[in-house]
């Protein structure tokens, strides 16, 4: 199995090998633009030093419907390093939600041996391709102290489609790439969102193509769950309804305040699409409460759909519980004179954030 795929938010396992460059390169290989974190290992801890990213147009475009092309991904990321002039060779990649399976089953109370033995006979119920075709992982959810007592355990199941791993892998060994770990996009974006917070909290991550979401608690995933509704959406339909550009359109989904109040056609527009995504936050939220008997006290918003004025205050008004769209290089610290640089980098470089911070735990 390809290196780091099944990580935990705690991850302190140690890479192979010595990396004589202290800077590790986070990427993450999107459906519209490709964006990366570099981070430096210092002895007072990740040090921010840079980050990119490559918008693709139709001609640019990484995926066909098979998943990664890694000719057109050779291509871009080159682009990427090349104008960013990036030149450490210590990378990792997060591996997308659509190309992975994470779902939480129940099992018997056994033993991590015996455990072991069952889970592909188990994975078979839950995977709609062959267990061979797949890399398969699991772990233990230990739940909280309030949880009513079962005869079951918990486990969170998770798979990698083997093609989509080796296309990933092409691209790396083509750019020359050293020690690259490959990993869920759900643990990157959960790792840079909340890390191992001991709050229950949802990480909601509105990407372009889709939004993912997890609960966390203790550096731990509860649950998951996909929504195929992204960005990209909202913004063919305002271009569509509006009879603008896509540019355009972007540019007003952006730069408009998202308010529950207004009337403006355009407005509701936009609104409606958000109060779909926290409608279906909701329903996580009120399925981990029953599972668990634990409300999640907090939402962690992520992804370039999150990046727009007043989502704060428009998906708490939603759902009543705190809400905060992640900037997940503020916590990191910055040389003099690049503060600037790093508060640029918005929520929509949580994924590769998140496994530029792995890659440094891995090196420890």
């Amino acid at each position: 199995m390809p290196m780091g795929l099944f990580g935990s938010l705690k991850d302190f396992a140690k890479a192979t090998g010595k990396e004589k460059d202290p800077v590790v390169i986070g990427l993450d290989i999107g459906t519209y633009s490709i964006k990366a974190v570099a981070l430096e290992d210092t002895k007072e801890g990740p040090m921010f030093s840079g980050y990119a990213e490559l918008i693709l147009d139709d001609t640019q475009g990484v995926f066909r419907p098979g998943g990664l092309s890694p000719e057109r991904g050779i291509q871009a990321v080159n682009t990427l390093f090349q104008g960013a002039g990036f030149t450490s060779k210590n990378c990792g990649i997060g591996i997308p939600f659509a190309s992975s399976l994470a779902t939480v089953i129940s099992v018997p109370p056994l033993d991590d041996e015996k455990l072991q033995g069952l889970i592909p006979v188990e994975a078979r119920k839950y995977i709609p391709v062959p267990v061979a075709d797949v890399y398969l992982d699991w772990q233990r959810i230990t739940p909280p102290d309030n949880a009513k007592k079962t005869n079951e355990d918990k486990v969170l199941l998770f798979a990698i489609h083997k093609s989509a791993v080796a296309s990933y892998e092409q691209v790396s060994q083509a750019l020359g790439l050293e020690s690259t770990i490959f990993e869920m996009e759900i643990f990157s974006m959960s790792r840079a969102a909340v890390g191992d917070q001991p709050a229950t909290a949802i990480v909601a991550d509105i990407g372009a193509s889709y939004t993912r979401l997890c609960v966390v608690k203790d550096g731990h995933i509860f649950a998951t769950r996909k929504i195929n509704r992204g960005g990209a959406e909202l913004t063919d339909t305002l271009a569509k309804s509006f009879n603008i550009n896509r540019p355009e359109a972007e540019k007003l989904k952006k730069t408009r305040p998202l308010s529950q109040a207004s009337s403006h056609e355009f407005d509701t527009t936009i609104a409606s699409f958000y109060r779909d995504i926290a409608a279906e936050i909701r329903k996580l939220a009120d399925s981990h409460e029953k599972e668990w008997g634990m409300r999640p006290g907090g939402v962690a918003l992520t992804g370039g759909a999150a990046n727009i004025k007043e989502c704060e205050s428009f998906m708490f008004k939603e759902l009543t519980i705190p809400c905060s769209v992640v900037h997940p290089l503020d916590q990191i610290k910055t040389k003099q004179g690049e503060e600037a640089a790093q508060k640029l980098a918005g929520p929509e470089f949580a994924v590769a954030a998140g496994i530029a911070l792995r890659k440094i735990l891995l090196r420890s």
